[in-house]
């Protein structure tokens, strides 16, 4: 029995060492930070391969609160009477959502004397579709409502639309580099903007700020012009 049991003892320890060691490929360590930074996986993975875990922990924090904020004004935007709070609440819809659907592959792999650059292929959501429909949905039931539609049916219709959100047709494609010194990898601080472009195009489907502005007024613009167009109908026919 002993004879039996050993073997299967030994194959569950090298099974929880292999998923707590810290990686001595570039490749793996960047992998491990986009699973930390994005899904929130193996914490304690992440504090073994990279040096200084908490510093990096903070900057990546850090880069979630810029987007909670950013997210929070756009919503201002929509309407003035919308609070941190509710914004909260769907923020964490959304990155709920990146962590259910969003996905990336790594498409190339560079590694050369301790540093290493691996690009990944990344499908976020299609979150300029979202607020498309939202926009759509609201200027269709302004139209048939008698009196303005009030903040709460608004944010209860972009709700709708964040949990139903689909994933990007495009896929954005970014560069990470990671270095290498005494064992443990780390993140040059070249780099560190870097993550700000890869929250973005998880959650958002786009390459940068710019993108997905241009994108966003677009969308925006066209359905402005839809009122425009349904409103002179409306009048001609009325005449």
């Amino acid at each position: 029995m002993k004879k039996q049991l050993l073997p299967l003892f030994l194959l569950f320890i090298g099974a929880l060492a292999s998923c707590s060691a810290p990686s001595r490929s570039g490749e793996k360590a960047a992998q491990q930070l986009v699973d930390y930074f994005i899904y929130q996986e193996k914490p304690a993975t992440f504090s073994q391969t990279f040096r200084e875990p908490k510093v990096l922990a903070e900057h990546l924090q850090t880069s979630r609160q810029q987007f909670q904020k950013q997210f929070f004004n756009s919503l201002k935007e929509m309407n003035a009477e919308v609070t941190e709070t509710e914004a909260q609440k769907l923020n964490t819809e959304l990155l709920a959502q990146v962590k259910k659907k969003a996905s990336y592959q790594l498409v190339a792999t560079k590694e050369l004397n301790g540093q290493a650059t691996i690009t990944f292929q990344i499908k976020g959501l299609d979150f300029v579709t979202a607020i498309e429909d939202t926009t759509t949905a609201l200027l269709q039931q302004t139209q048939q409502a008698t009196q303005a539609l009030d903040m709460q049916h608004t944010l209860a219709v972009l709700k709708k639309e964040i949990q139903q959100i689909n994933v990007s047709h495009e896929p954005v494609e970014l560069p990470l580099t990671v270095k290498q010194v005494e064992g443990q990898w780390y993140l040059p601080a070249a780099e560190q903007l870097r993550l700000n472009q890869f929250f973005l195009a998880f959650v958002t489907g786009k390459e940068d700020t710019d993108q997905l502005t241009e994108a966003l007024d677009t969308i925006l613009t066209q359905a402005e012009q839809k009122v425009v167009t349904a409103d002179e109908k409306t009048a001609i026919s009325g005449n």
